[in-house]
């Protein structure tokens, strides 16, 4: 019995939500940031505020997403341990049976 479940690739790919996660940050943290900087320094006005409270709120959903991405992650993880763990457990049942069935096969030829 074989099961074909690639535990690197599970965790190659977590480990790539989270690389995004940090870009997103990253984004935020940078990018966004700056723009909002400059908006602050280069218009001013009620329509400024309006952009800028905007662009917040985009910085904030980027964040949220980025948590999300980790959660995903996280949740990848331990779905491919328990995967794993699960396919160790059934191999190792599988030998068991395996050796059983090998000494009542053993018996009962000399039995015979």
């Amino acid at each position: 019995m074989k099961i074909n479940f690639n535990y690197g690739k599970a965790m190659s790919d977590a480990n790539e939500l989270d690389n995004f996660a940090n870009e997103l940050e990253n984004l935020a943290n940078n990018r966004i940031e700056k723009v909002i900087v400059d908006l602050d320094s280069v218009w001013k006005g009620e329509s400024a505020s309006m952009m800028i409270n905007k662009c917040i709120i985009q910085k904030e959903k980027v964040f949220e997403q980025a948590s999300n991405l980790r959660k995903y992650a996280s949740g990848l993880r331990s779905a491919a341990r328990q995967i794993k763990k699960a396919e160790e457990e059934a191999i190792a049942l599988q030998k068991r049976r395996e050796a059983e069935i090998a000494n009542i096969l053993a018996k009962t030829e000399s039995n015979n």
